[in-house]
């Protein structure tokens, strides 16, 4: 049995424009200690997922439909308002928030509170879960910053004291605290050196198989889950482009986003070949492109594509292709037109 499992899910925001289509028809399934990374441009409705999934979305989300399942449990309907929205405050879910399930949030900075120093957020963290002392609790604190490999005289240091590395290595404590089954980083080497995504990324994987976590890791930089997932997600305007193995995805990859979103990011290892970015932007989600989201971009796009939505199509190779013309993508036979 998967521990995640989502199916068929649709998000929509409600603007003053109308309605953001941001997540359709998303289905995918994790594994106990499986990671897998959700790759795509800005604004492909990655974020979404992953506060849907962990049920933090704003006042103007709408659940259109789908389900989610984690550990065999449906956790979305016991959260459903009668007109889609979620309450992020049902018992069900805040007992599996930071237990079960709990994030990396984008952004270390404006993730901790400025006016209250790091280490007692994390120990308040701890309490709201477990019912311990405060001692208790700091023990707990010392042991994660110990994992993290941040000094313990750092503990009762206020955020804006942390260097960017500091605070992310913070953050990741701080969703550590209760060893959860799950892990969502939403974008977690955001803005560091090369250098200490190096670091970070390390500290994850290492924690994450020392505690047997699975992982969902959110990233519009392809290279950052290369090396650590053994999944890939790629999304676009909403939808999921392609889903498989990490090693099928990037021997064959069976989809023209895919392989577009790959040609723009170096190979260290392959032939150098001359990187090229994807031409035009992101479609507006309000009202996105009929058939394809992808169409008006893609070189290989024709009148089918423009019309009808492509279905996903099971390939030889293990991964799934929202394509048309996914066999002839991977087999390289669509030619430049």
């Amino acid at each position: 049995m998967p521990l995640l499992d989502v199916k068929d899910l649709t998000l929509n925001f409600k603007v003053k424009e109308g309605w953001v289509h941001a997540v359709e028809d998303v289905t995918f399934s994790l594994e106990p200690g499986e990671t897998m990374g959700l790759v795509g441009e800005s604004g492909c409705g990655k974020t979404p997922l992953g506060y849907g999934i962990t049920q933090l979305l704003p006042d103007n989300a709408y659940v259109k439909g789908g389900q989610v399942f984690f550990k065999g449990q449906e956790i979305l309907k016991p959260s459903m308002k009668k007109d889609g929205r979620l309450d992020a405050y049902t018992s069900e879910m805040r007992n599996l928030r930071w237990d079960e399930i709990s994030m990396i949030f984008q952004g270390a900075m404006n993730a901790f509170n400025p006016v209250y120093k790091v280490g007692d957020q994390i120990i308040e963290a701890v309490r709201i879960h477990k019912k311990v002392t405060k001692q208790e609790a700091m023990k707990r604190v010392v042991e994660l910053y110990k994992l993290v490999g941040i000094p313990k005289d750092r503990i009762n240091h206020y955020p804006h004291e942390y260097s960017g590395g500091m605070r992310q290595r913070a953050m990741i404590a701080m969703a550590l605290v209760h060893n959860p089954s799950l892990i969502i980083a939403d974008e977690p080497t955001t803005a560091l050196d090369v250098i200490m995504q190096r670091r970070i990324l390390t500290e994850i994987n290492n924690i994450q198989k020392e505690f047997e976590m699975a992982m969902i890791i959110i990233t519009h930089d392809v290279s950052v889950v290369a090396n650590v997932a053994d999944k890939i997600c790629v999304m676009y305007a909403g939808r999921i482009m392609e889903y498989g193995k990490i090693k099928d995805v990037f021997k064959r990859s069976s989809n023209p986003y895919t392989q577009a979103l790959f040609a723009g990011f170096p190979n260290l290892r392959g032939e150098r070949v001359r990187l090229t970015s994807i031409p035009g932007n992101p479609p507006s989600l309000v009202v996105p492109p009929e058939g394809c989201r992808f169409h008006p971009r893609c070189k290989h796009a024709k009148e089918i594509c423009q019309k009808e939505k492509p279905p996903f199509i099971e390939l030889p190779s293990g991964q799934r292709s929202l394509c048309h013309f996914a066999h002839e993508v991977q087999d390289g036979g669509m030619g430049n037109e």
